[in-house]
């Protein structure tokens, strides 16, 4: 419909939507348009208690392990990230299922059989979550912020009560370094057995609580990592594919530095071992930021293990270079560098590798061009 709430012409065929406006748009104009669909989307996949509306990322074409069904999520055909945007869902699941979204919770309540919930983000996002599973709830809220961990099929109290203090303590710890956390609301939501590795998105981590797979060193590493990505991903992102490290490198840098000082030196030492040793065996593949160019067409039309070279490119030799600049810079300088990158961006959060590289230069007073040509845009390892 148009601005005036009036009907407007459209095709939809091929992904590709065309709406037909009268008079004619003129060059640089601006106008309001509202798109609204309705219907059943979901299926209990595998006849798990569990539904998600599974979405294709902005930065890559790989399925996600719930993707196979199609994706939801409308995206603009460009070459570009999806643009910041603010979302609301209005949510109902079936009972005994418990339904979660991205933004802050309106309301919550009941209708017959159905469970339902209100959610809104004002603040510009670059994707969003709508789940719903078979959930047993415990909250706590710290300093404003409120928590709430999810877990699936058996209540699991005691470990739930676990993830929420650890939560709180990492979500404290990375403030100091990064400002104030930017979500009012946060769910971590245990996830099914049927998909092992989980996923973060703007307020809501599904992460599975026994998880201890090859890309991640346990729960400690993974759930720190994604509730970084409440800042490097959720408030700041990379501005083009070529920049997705930006989202996973600074993310895991993150990650370690709250295993360093809240865990242990020797758990953060063995980390940093694990970036170096696959960042090593990848290093060859293809520079950082051709990573998903070079990878995703083939992967995901086959069942090539290539998307693990994206993986360990972005994350583990995207760590190993923010590793090696840490210890150039000394601590100091490398977060001061971090807290500028994020406070220079709050007005423009789709941001470049070319900016990091800017505040280097002056936080350092040395050109660091040459090392990012040899290191970022190069094969080879610091």
């Amino acid at each position: 419909t148009g601005e005036d709430g009036k009907p407007l012409p459209f095709v939809l065929e091929k992904d590709r939507l065309f709406v037909f406006v009268r008079p004619a748009a003129r060059a640089g104009q601006t106008m309001k348009l509202r798109f609204g669909y309705k219907g059943g989307f979901f299926e209990r996949i595998g006849g798990n208690n569990f539904w998600e509306l599974p979405h294709e990322s902005s930065w890559s074409r790989q399925p996600s392990p719930l993707s196979h069904r199609g994706a939801w999520y409308p995206l603009p055909i460009s070459g570009g990230f999806l643009p910041g945007h603010t979302f609301r869902a209005h949510v109902r699941a079936k009972k005994p299922l418990t339904p979660f979204a991205t933004g802050e919770t309106v309301r919550r309540g009941e209708d017959g059989d159905w469970n339902l919930v209100e959610t809104r983000m004002d603040r510009p996002v670059r994707s969003a979550t709508v789940l719903a599973g078979s959930y047993t709830i415990l909250e706590k809220t710290v300093d404003g912020v409120t928590c709430r961990v999810a877990s699936y099929g058996l209540a699991k109290g005691k470990a739930g009560a676990l993830v929420l203090d650890l939560f709180h303590e990492v979500r404290r710890f990375y403030e100091s370094y990064f400002g104030r956390f930017p979500w009012k609301e946060y769910a971590i939501l245990d996830a099914p057995a049927f998909d092992p590795v989980g996923q973060a998105s703007p307020g809501m981590t599904r992460i599975p609580w026994g998880i201890n797979n090859f890309f991640f060193g346990g729960l400690f590493e993974r759930l720190a990592h994604d509730v970084a990505h409440s800042w490097w991903g959720g408030s700041v992102w990379g501005a083009q594919p070529g920049d997705r490290w930006i989202d996973e490198a600074f993310a895991e840098v993150a990650a370690g530095r709250a295993m360093e000082v809240l865990g242990s030196g020797a758990d953060f030492s063995h980390l940093r071992n694990v970036w170096r040793a696959r960042a090593r065996d990848v290093k060859g593949r293809a520079p950082i930021p051709l990573a998903g160019d070079l990878t995703e067409g083939l992967s995901y039309k086959s069942s090539s293990d290539l998307h693990v070279d994206r993986y360990q490119l972005l994350y583990f030799k995207g760590a190993s270079l923010l590793q090696a600049i840490r210890e150039k810079t000394g601590d100091r300088v490398f977060f001061m560098v971090l807290q500028r990158f994020l406070a220079s961006l709050e007005r423009a959060p789709d941001v470049t590798t070319d900016r990091f590289v800017e505040l280097l230069n002056e936080a350092t007073e040395k050109d660091w061009a040459p090392w990012f040509e040899k290191y970022y845009y190069g094969f080879e390892l610091p």
